[in-house]
């Protein structure tokens, strides 16, 4: 019976947790309206590549870029975001793993350099990260928290951008694949205050946990069961 009890919890578990994503990106996606966002997009699991419109570090106090995925290293270098040979906007890109195999957070400025970061990467869970330019360095956070500032990088993207990926304008091809989804991306013509990146975090974390909450009432219902019989 304990065993049935245990494994009737993880079920319930599992089936719920499949449900917490689009519920925690639907409060997400609310959420990140006040701040005007200029791009939005959601559940990218393949490498693609978009227009996300046109951004000036110099106005409104930078640019913020903003994702929630789940993923994994794709090779020696992964990336949320990319733009390589661009025609406008920055041939940069954003990174979960940073050249080669770092095991960090960064930023590549293409053909000018590599910028590796102090936090280690986060793979295969759901984490929010959001780098934050404001024209001479960058504030980097890690589900909703502050986790460093990197001085000396800061760019913009705009235009045709990767997604999973740094799109190669030159010859349409691709660098820098991530193995894994991007929940929910979100590019501010503004640099976020560290309130509005925690409070979109907070959004996007379910409070209670669901599955907890359905799993505990799950074993309360059964072993009242089994006391009756």
């Amino acid at each position: 019976m304990r065993l049935t009890l245990v494994t009737s919890f993880i079920a319930v578990a599992i089936l719920c947790a499949n449900t917490v994503n689009a519920q925690g990106i639907s409060g997400w996606s609310a959420a990140i309206q006040a701040d005007g966002p200029g791009y939005t997009n959601t559940n990218i699991s393949a490498p693609t590549q978009v227009d996300i419109g046109t951004y000036d570090i110099s106005t409104n106090g930078g640019v913020t870029y903003e994702f929630i995925y789940n993923a994994d290293v794709g090779g020696a270098s992964s990336a949320f975001m990319g733009s390589l040979n661009a025609p406008a906007g920055a041939s940069a890109g954003l990174k979960l793993d940073q050249w080669n195999n770092t095991g960090k957070f960064g930023a590549t400025a293409f053909g000018v350099a590599d910028f590796t970061f102090g936090t280690d990467y986060v793979l295969n869970s759901d984490t929010q990260i959001a780098y934050v330019m404001d024209g001479s360095s960058t504030s980097f956070y890690v589900n909703g928290a502050l986790a460093e500032t990197q001085p000396g990088v800061s760019f913009a993207l705009s235009g045709l951008t990767g997604l999973g990926h740094a799109y190669n304008h030159s010859n349409g091809g691709s660098v820098d694949a991530l193995n894994g989804t991007i929940l929910g991306v979100a590019v501010y013509d503004s640099a976020l205050s560290a309130d509005a990146v925690a409070g979109h975090y907070n959004a996007f974390v379910p409070e209670p946990s669901t599955s907890v909450l359905l799993g505990f009432g799950l074993l309360g219902l059964l072993g009242a069961r089994r006391q009756r019989s």
